[in-house]
């Protein structure tokens, strides 16, 4: 496990724009070596964690739900080691896709996890700027800090960025978080919210994970 924190990799976020403002939040990738940009087209479509040298973990709306999806495999790519969405870093082309939780009505679906992965046309060669994430045995307790890792997180004015950014959560409240939800939340799910000193996310909003 990681010391004193816990990583979050905000996988869904899409439509980047690498024209978009730099600011000295940036993180260095050998901080969070795990994290890859996942491309569709070239541009950037969600951030995912490498989980070994062949397979990186994702949000499942990442995943296309298409019956057939051979045809746009030559259009997808991860890129790793790098903090930018601008040129640089490794690309590997995707060989597969899965998902657990492609469902007609989200609200029925008995999956709760979430999760999509992509299997890579060739294996990763790890470096400082390239590794898996290593996972937690130990739930996330309540009130603890989550370091919020991905692109494209936007400040309080709005401003999005193509390098790679940083926020600190905190767990909230349980009870508290499913107030917002119409699904009931399982064991596997909790909410956050930002730290009142954060330039990014100052809404008090609560997320779901």
């Amino acid at each position: 496990m990681l010391p004193l924190v816990w990583i979050l990799i905000v996988a869904a976020v899409v439509g980047a724009n690498t024209e978009t403002t730099e600011d000295d939040g940036d993180v260095d990738i050998t901080q969070h070596p795990y994290v890859v940009s996942i491309r569709r087209n070239g541009r950037h479509m969600c951030s995912g964690a490498i989980i070994d040298e062949s397979h990186i973990v994702t949000s499942d709306r990442c995943v296309p739900p298409f019956k057939h999806i051979w045809n746009v495999m030559n259009d997808i790519v991860v890129v790793s080691g790098t903090n930018t969405l601008k040129p640089g870093g490794v690309r590997t082309f995707v060989k597969e896709l899965f998902s657990q939780n492609h469902h007609a009505n989200p609200l029925e679906n008995n999956v709760t996890s979430g999760l999509g992965v992509l299997k890579l046309v060739r294996p990763l060669q790890f470096d400082k700027k390239t590794q898996p994430i290593p996972l937690s045995q130990t739930e996330v307790p309540q009130d603890a800090d989550i370091k919020m890792v991905s692109w494209m997180v936007a400040d309080h004015e709005g401003k999005k960025t193509a390098h790679l950014k940083q926020v600190t959560l905190t767990k909230v409240n349980s009870k508290e978080c499913q107030t917002f939800h119409e699904k009931e939340l399982s064991t596997s799910e909790f909410c956050t919210e930002a730290k009142p000193e954060s330039n990014y996310c100052k809404v008090r909003k609560l997320k779901l994970y």
